[in-house]
């Protein structure tokens, strides 16, 4: 890696990421958006937990392509390798939208669904129904992800928030008018799944067209091909499905904790106050989790401002859920903004304190994660998701045999999740040895 003073100024980290911090807001906003929706239609409870249902298939998927912006952002060099890794990212996409077909279209992939989510055939055919508008999203999803990844590398992260403005304005007015006009729910939300995504997609192929030159050429640059962008890109696709697991591997072992109670109104009550501790976590995680695109693009370069900002990030975020956890503001936002009361909002409130070790220990683990990916060493952050739920499982289990598995111990163990996670990136990115891996190419900012 090159020293800090490789360039002669040092980058302008905070304008580099409160774009991309801004794009996990936006992003959480819309399928809020999309509950609050439903819910005012008069079967608007019974079509969200179809919706949700299918979302439980859909989203794997999505996740496979959320990677995306950091394989773009970390292998592409010169026009050859756009044109490699750009064919690499759309035959994933392809597949991927190929699995969401068969689930949707074909007679085995119905029976699948009525398998899993045993029921009425209208709660199949609803599910089904919900898939089917999901389809295309993976392709346009990805082509978006994609070209956020150049977006970042040439720090024009301004842009990547303009395209999810792009996707949230389209799916606010759908539902505004789908609500307004009392239409069936079914078809306002499958517009507000396809339409959006379809114009994010639309805005970043102009952008990728105004943008033609990708960077010079170097010597020194490294020759892609096929199998070595699929092993640096298959474990970053298994570390986000596995997180994406994570919580639903959560809630099982509340179900069974709830199941050796015998107390079904317990289990209920936890899965809803971890479900709303969760939704508000989120933010503050995604928005960490964005040092992962500060790394790639200024780590090379600059290892030690990295590092500084890293930690002020950390300081900066955990200040903010600590003042809504010492403040009214997260019981206001339970209680108000979420409609809680009751047992709910008490244990949803105790679980979000939890979190507020959230951005210490993810923004630890996602240090090393910027590491290996700009090292292209990612096979350590498959193997340490995979370890993750492990330890989850483990640490549950455990504390339902010895007795003190509480209303807040969700939250804790996915936390916990995360600690196992670091102690597995950590030693080994400490301990690497120089990769000699080529800095970012001088990208032209305007």
């Amino acid at each position: 890696m090159s020293s800090d003073e490789s360039r002669p100024f040092p980058p302008a980290y905070w304008r580099f990421f409160l774009p991309l911090a801004a794009v996990g807001v936006l992003m959480l906003s819309g399928r809020l958006f999309q509950n609050y929706a439903l819910l005012e239609f008069p079967d608007g409870v019974s079509q969200l937990a179809r919706f949700t249902l299918a979302s439980s298939i859909f989203f794997p998927c999505m996740s496979a392509v959320a990677f995306f912006p950091q394989l773009t952002n970390a292998l592409i060099r010169n026009q050859r390798d756009l044109k490699i890794v750009g064919r690499f990212a759309f035959w994933v996409a392809s597949a991927l939208t190929g699995v969401l077909f068969f689930f949707a279209w074909s007679s085995w992939g119905k029976s699948c669904v009525a398998w899993l989510y045993p029921g009425e055939p209208e709660l199949t055919e609803d599910i089904i129904f919900y898939l089917k508008w999901y389809t295309p999203s993976v392709l346009s999803y990805g082509y978006v992800n994609f070209v956020s990844g150049l977006l970042m590398q040439c720090e024009r992260t301004h842009w990547v928030t303009v395209l999810r403005v792009a996707s949230l304005v389209p799916m606010v007015l759908i539902l505004a008018a789908g609500v307004f006009l009392e239409s069936d729910a079914r078809w306002v939300i499958g517009w507000s799944c396809l339409v959006p995504e379809i114009c994010a997609a639309l805005l970043a192929f102009w952008l990728l067209k105004k943008r033609s030159k990708v960077g010079p050429v170097k010597a020194e640059d490294p020759r892609l091909s096929y199998a070595n962008i699929a092993r640096y890109y298959w474990s970053l696709a298994l570390t986000t499905i596995m997180f994406t697991l994570s919580r639903p591997i959560v809630f099982q072992l509340v179900t069974w904790e709830g199941a050796r109670r015998g107390d079904e109104l317990w289990t209920e009550t936890v899965l809803a106050a971890l479900a709303l501790s969760f939704g508000l976590s989120m933010i503050f995680q995604i928005t960490i989790n964005h040092l992962r695109n500060v790394y790639l693009t200024y780590a090379a370069e600059f290892p030690a401002a990295t590092r500084r900002f890293a930690w002020k990030l950390i300081g900066w975020v955990t200040l903010l859920m600590a003042i809504l956890i010492v403040t009214p503001g997260a019981r206001f936002f339970f209680e108000h903004l979420q409609g809680a009361d009751g047992q709910v909002l008490e244990w949803a409130v105790q679980s979000f304190a939890v979190f507020v070790l959230v951005p210490l220990v993810v923004g630890i683990r996602n240090h090393y994660h910027g590491l290996a990916m700009v090292e292209r060493r990612t096979l350590v952050m498959g193997t340490a998701s995979i370890l993750r739920n492990v330890g989850i499982v483990v640490i549950g289990l455990s504390l339902s045999a010895l007795g003190v598995f509480t209303p807040w111990t969700g939250s804790l163990l996915l936390i916990m999740g995360f600690v196992v996670e670091a102690l597995v990136v950590g030693p080994v990115m400490a301990r690497r040895k120089p990769s000699g891996v080529i800095p970012p190419p001088e990208m032209p900012v305007s």
